[in-house]
């Protein structure tokens, strides 16, 4: 969980949090929607009018063939 505060005094701020993930691991769930960059890479785009929490869920991908 990533919380994002606002800054006093600004009333609107556009903020992009980029996330690359760990090898071998996706996102099962995320308070806010992301776009795929590639590479295990994630951008959460949202402005901030007020704070803010952004919480992700990973899970393991196996990459065994049984």
């Amino acid at each position: 969980t990533l919380i994002l505060q606002k800054q006093p005094g600004v009333r609107n701020r556009k903020i992009e949090v980029d996330m690359i993930l760990p090898e071998d691991y996706n996102i099962s769930s995320s308070s806010h929607r992301g776009t795929d960059l590639g590479q295990s890479s994630v951008r959460f785009s949202m402005d901030l009018k007020q704070d803010a929490m952004l919480s992700l869920e990973l899970e393991h991908v196996s990459n065994e063939i049984r």
